[in-house]
């Protein structure tokens, strides 16, 4: 991490491939693919450590990819709302939390449920859209935020500000119990709300919910299924 860039690297293909995702600002508007100088790009590294800049210096070409927001809209759908968006043609985010291609499957994993409901005839195809762009457009909203301002996070200048994000990640770095972290990859809350969301869960308490006009519930204890999944469901075997 540095002032206005960071790099992640990481191994793909079975470890055959190494990537590298370079992400830093410029100064002045990209809203397509640019070839660039591959001094220009070195240049932009050249105070990272060694190492780092070794392999840095190994690239032999690049091109710059810009990282485009959309929304949040106010509709997904068309008016007779028989065609929707999903994927970034709904919610095009940054990559701060390798989140784009998995935010389009789990549009596709929720609207699934919600048009099964429509081959069951239960739901009318407008019920079942209004149901999934309801329940979605915040779901993609939050994380929108989420990884902008994860970008924000590594993007620090050195200063009061990157020291307090540095001290804030000591505990995770010392292997010691922690509570938060500004590393929103291993922050405990962050890590439920993001990687532990299930979307096909969350499409059947939605479609309940709309049926049923409110949330699951145990009538006896007064415990609602959203609740007891947090605490308690998840650990437990499926047919307990």
């Amino acid at each position: 991490m540095s002032d206005k860039s960071y790099i992640i690297s990481y191994p793909i293909s079975a470890s055959k491939d190494f990537n590298m995702v370079l992400s830093h600002h410029v100064d002045h508007l990209v809203d397509d693919v640019q070839d660039i100088d591959m001094k220009d790009l070195r240049k932009q590294y050249e105070n990272y450590d060694p190492r780092i800049k070794r392999i840095v210096d190994m690239i032999p070409e690049a091109q710059r990819w810009p990282l485009l927001v959309t929304g949040p809209l106010k509709s997904w759908s068309s008016p007779s709302k028989n065609v929707v968006l999903i994927g970034d043609a709904a919610h095009s985010m940054t990559n701060h939390m390798a989140q784009g291609a998995a935010t389009s499957m789990e549009d596709g994993a929720f609207l699934s449920r919600c048009i099964g409901q429509v081959v069951q005839n239960r739901l009318s195809l407008q019920q079942a859209i209004s149901i999934y762009e309801q329940h979605r457009i915040p779901k993609a909203y939050f994380k929108q935020q989420v990884s902008f301002l994860n970008g924000a996070i590594w993007h620090l200048p050195d200063g009061p500000a990157q020291q307090a994000r540095d001290n804030a990640m000591k505990w995770e770095l010392e292997e010691k119990p922690f509570l938060r972290s500004p590393n929103l990859y291993g922050d405990p809350a962050t890590v439920l709300a993001v990687y532990a969301y299930d979307a096909e869960d969350h499409a059947d308490s939605a479609i309940f919910e709309y049926f049923k006009g409110g949330e699951s519930m145990d009538e006896k204890m007064k415990i609602t299924k959203g609740v007891a999944d947090t605490y308690m469901n998840w650990f437990l075997p499926e047919d307990y």
